[in-house]
């Protein structure tokens, strides 16, 4: 419902997140995520934050293109702002092909690798429509899938041929967030920057002014385990892929914040971690963090 956000008032900045399993942040409750601290804040001249999201797990750049199109159809208030979360999953994934399940927005190349375009499969996939079936038969339906995962069983063989992805597509897919040098797989390297510049170039179709641009927010998330374990070698993939992306991003004059520096000087300081001991999303102090970052950023005062 954006019937809040959808005003052309003066007197409110509308905010809206966009990401993945983030953004969702089922981890922790709506009011300690970084988007339902927001509204703790006033803007600059005392203006009401209305912050709220779209974000979905799994969702990849491809995905937070389609979210960004909705919003821009449906607001109309000057001062809006967009944040995107960028997590290291976001690139490959974007690209038609290189994941488990195939739903959403996504980036498709032609045969000659020079032209793309965006390839929308949510509406003719069985395996969405099976999946949105049960989530709305009971609580406990939605439980499982969410929770337990034993939705994931029909992306196994031989379930997958109720699913749009081939059989033999299944049996040969490798988890894309594995580690790989860019020697060893310089494809999915480049393809990764080309499912950037296409989703960079789209946006900044959408937020065409200097002002758009400026409250179009990147927020870019850190290699977390290198951060606390200095031994850990940084993966290199991620490493590449984020300071392409956040180069290129501030090339359109979008505002980029870069958690790694934020991470790293607050674990120094006080050796606490951004994440639970058996999942890797952002915990509330994470969450913190970076409503802080983003506040400082867009010059927001505490009620």
């Amino acid at each position: 419902n954006f019937s809040e956000i959808t005003t052309s008032s003066k007197e409110v900045i509308p905010i809206i997140s966009i990401g993945d399993s983030y953004v969702e942040a089922f981890q922790v409750s709506n009011p300690k995520t970084y988007r339902g601290l927001l509204n703790q804040y006033v803007g600059n001249n005392g203006e009401k934050i209305v912050s709220t999201a779209i974000g979905n797990g799994g969702n990849p750049l491809s995905q937070y293109l389609i979210s960004a199109m909705f919003a821009r159809k449906n607001l109309n208030n000057p001062n809006s702002i967009l944040i995107f979360t960028i997590i290291s999953n976001d690139f490959d994934e974007s690209i038609v092909g290189n994941k488990g399940v195939q739903f959403g927005g996504l980036f498709k190349f032609s045969d000659d690798g020079r032209r793309e375009h965006v390839f929308i499969n949510r509406t003719e996939s069985p395996a969405v429509t099976i999946g949105r079936s049960i989530y709305n038969i009971s609580a406990l339906s939605r439980y499982l899938v969410v929770n337990l995962g034993v939705s994931k069983w029909a992306y196994r063989y031989p379930f997958c041929m109720l699913t749009d992805f081939s059989c033999n597509e299944i049996k040969t897919f490798k988890a894309n967030i594995v580690d790989t040098s860019e020697s060893a797989d310089f494809k999915r390297y480049e393809n990764s920057r080309k499912a950037s510049d296409i989703f960079l170039m789209e946006i900044s179709k959408l937020r065409e002014s200097f002002t758009e641009r400026k409250n179009t927010l990147f927020v870019i998330d850190a290699d977390r385990q290198h951060i606390y374990d200095a031994s850990i070698q940084k993966s290199e993939y991620f490493e590449i892929q984020r300071k392409y992306f956040i180069n290129k991003a501030k090339s359109y004059g979008f505002t980029v914040i870069d958690m790694e520096p934020v991470f790293s000087d607050h674990f120094k300081k006080h050796k606490q971690k951004f994440e639970f001991s058996n999942d890797r999303h952002w915990n509330s102090l994470g969450h913190e963090i970076v409503s802080k970052e983003i506040a400082k950023e867009l010059k927001l005062t505490p009620k």
